[in-house]
């Protein structure tokens, strides 16, 4: 897994595959960028998790913050926490974080959750 950084709009996790394209310059999430452009070698993966930078990461603190860039944390491996088992974790600038996962498993479809930092100790 791995954070990227997009071009202006959007923020994107992807999954590293031997000699795939994820598409730059070409695409930032799911929204092609340039029409007559085209992308050049390897097979164009998209990325598996997204999140655009008018997400509101704070409406009730600091309503102005919006997203700013995407921080890649790493695939948590632990023995302590199920729930967190197998999950990437990843946050933005301004401090949210997010597990995102694949669910059903091995399905091809990902979901973020938000993490509480309030509660993590």
């Amino acid at each position: 897994m791995c954070g990227d950084v997009g071009q202006g709009s959007w923020e994107m996790v992807h999954t590293i595959q031997k000699c795939a394209n994820h598409g730059w310059n070409v695409w930032e999430s799911k929204q092609r960028r340039y029409s007559s452009a085209e992308l050049s070698g390897g097979v164009y993966v998209p990325s598996v998790m997204e999140y655009e930078h008018t997400v509101d990461l704070h409406p009730r603190t600091r309503p102005d913050d919006r997203s700013a860039c995407i921080i890649g944390g790493p695939t948590i491996e632990s023995t302590v926490d199920a729930c967190a088992q197998g999950r990437y974790l990843f946050a933005d600038y301004w401090g949210v974080f997010w597990l995102g996962h694949e669910h059903p498993a091995a399905l091809g479809t990902w979901v973020m959750e938000r993490v509480d930092t309030r509660r993590v100790v």
